[in-house]
């Protein structure tokens, strides 16, 4: 193989015009065509392939890196690997590396992967590790889940895993990676809480000395048992706070450092702070957001903790389009909404998370949103952009923003209502794990749903409007929808079984999803 032509390289990455994310995206396409030659199938990998055949299994290193900092991370570990003919891997592109930080859609276990290294034997894995520690020393690094950490605060991991392709069956039938134990039984290559190193193995590493820590309020007052959801930034968790009596159920939020780092260097702790501050400055409004009981750091991370809302979201209402709710209950959903937005807009806030997985409908029948990380004040401008793109409007998406954000939250608005009325599957304006939805996607209210208003279905085309300017006020959509309004909402009812048209696409969507993850080629000899 030809060696890397560092000059020509370092000539490509002076001359990058453009925004800084796309400039980015440059850079690293001139990294990656120097140093990772081999581009297997859909893979989001491209690899390096070793000097002198490889084991089957071994010690696996990570380097952890963050957006910003991935490009200096790889200009470090590179060559001194090429220098040393291992094999490794890394993303295609930076949007990748994005994905698998956030866990979205790639899985917990993906989270800081960045760069994967495949030592040939235990002693190249610990001179390796302390070379690439070196490299990368000072640089923040979200935690690679279920790895043992070489030192604290290092952006290297290692665990003990499978090289190649074997796999094996368990008993519910999931084919997954394995191992080869010593007597030849083939075993799950998990990653899982304390499965970085087999039982059989002996590892090569020098162990981590953890000092004593005082407890922490998670240990003695804030009791997690239920996690709603775990990614890159944090997870949110169901807990029981025991300091008043009776005891009180609670959510926990976290808030991570170096979690999903964006391009303007804003991780998870920064998000949680900023819905902290809102829900401090909204607290006892109409609207009902959740009420602030605590918030406290633990190490580098904050965490939130909040009211439990003991209700359903209102996507358990409209998450299948073979399974309609009743006209007249989508109707006062929509009036609902309507209100609860104008409410916030009126209160000087722009929510930019609008859609129906973000608002609850308690068992008093009260609609309660959630979810304000993303938040700023109706005159406030941010260059990052926020949401979930299936309710974020064209002009979200293009980068740099000026003026309020307060029509993304319109656009979210006519979202919303149009999900609540037609059930339209929002997984289809996502299918591709690259994409971004359009509003072109996304038939009109009236092709979906017979017996619409006329007046509600041009209400939802005006709030999706590609112009901005044309999207009426919240308060106005509140106004129009108050015919349809309810002093209290009926508690959706969560599905028992997924109709087969959703399985059908979140099916095909988790195929795409593995095989961009999962298409690595065999590591030969070079």
């Amino acid at each position: 193989m030809q060696d890397v032509d560092t000059a020509a390289v370092q000539n490509v990455l002076e001359h990058v015009p453009g925004k800084p994310a796309s400039g980015h995206e440059q850079q690293w396409r001139a990294l990656v065509d120097a140093y990772l030659p081999v581009v297997p199938g859909r893979s989001g990998w491209r690899y390096r392939p070793p000097q002198r055949a490889h084991p089957a299994q071994g010690w696996k290193l990570h380097v952890s890196a963050t957006l910003p900092n991935a490009i200096t991370v790889f200009q470090r570990c590179a060559p001194l690997l090429v220098e040393r003919g291992v094999a490794f891997k890394s993303v295609k592109t930076l949007n990748i590396l994005g994905r698998l930080n956030s866990a979205i859609p790639f899985g917990f276990s993906q989270i800081g992967k960045f760069i994967t290294v495949y030592p040939r034997d235990a002693n190249e894995a610990v001179e390796l590790a302390e070379l690439l520690d070196q490299a990368t020393h000072g640089l923040g690094a979200p935690a690679v889940p279920f790895d043992r950490q070489y030192r604290p605060g290092s952006a290297v991991y290692f665990r003990y895993g499978a090289f190649g392709h074997e796999e094996m069956e368990t008993e519910d039938g999931t084919r997954v990676s394995a191992l080869r134990t010593p007597a030849g039984e083939l075993v799950p290559d998990m990653r899982e809480p304390g499965k970085a190193i087999p039982e059989w193995v002996q590892s090569p590493f020098a162990a981590i000395v953890e000092t004593a820590a005082p407890p922490t309020p998670l240990q003695t007052r804030f009791l997690c048992y239920e996690a709603f959801m775990q990614r890159g930034k944090g997870g949110v968790y169901r807990a029981v706070d025991i300091q008043p009596s009776p005891a009180r159920l609670c959510v926990v939020k976290e808030g991570r450092r170096h979690g999903e780092t964006n391009w303007h260097g804003l991780d998870g702790r920064t998000f949680v702070e900023r819905e902290e501050a809102f829900l401090r400055a909204m607290d006892g409004l109409p609207f009902g957001p959740p009420a602030v009981i605590d918030a406290f750091c633990i190490g580098e991370h904050r965490y939130l903790v909040m009211e439990h809302i003991d209700g359903e979201p209102l996507l358990q209402a409209c998450a299948d389009p073979q399974k309609k709710v009743a006209l007249d209950v989508a109707l006062a959903y929509a009036a609902g909404v309507a209100c609860l937005v104008a409410q916030l807009h009126a209160a000087g806030w722009v929510w930019r998370d609008l859609k129906p997985a973000n608002l609850l409908v308690d068992r008093d029948g009260r609609l309660r949103p959630v979810d304000f990380e993303g938040a700023l004040g109706v005159h406030d401008t941010s260059d990052t952009p926020w949401g979930t793109p299936s309710y974020m409007p064209p002009e979200a998406k293009r980068g740099a923003f000026a003026g309020s954000h307060l029509r993304e939250d319109l656009y979210g608005l006519g979202a919303t209502i149009h999900q609540l009325l037609t059930s339209w599957l929002m997984h289809r304006d996502e299918a591709d794990p690259a994409a971004q939805a359009s509003a072109e996607q996304r038939p009109a209210v009236g092709t979906l749903r017979k017996g619409v208003p006329v007046p509600v279905r041009q209400l939802v085309a005006q709030l999706m409007d590609a112009d901005p300017l044309r999207r009426p006020s919240a308060a106005a959509a509140a106004d129009l929808l108050a015919l349809y309004g309810r002093a209290s909402l009926p508690v959706p009812v969560p599905a028992t079984r997924d109709s087969a048209l959703v399985r059908r696409v979140r099916d095909k969507m988790w195929k795409d999803v593995q095989e961009m993850l999962l298409d690595e080629p065999v590591l030969g000899e070079d």
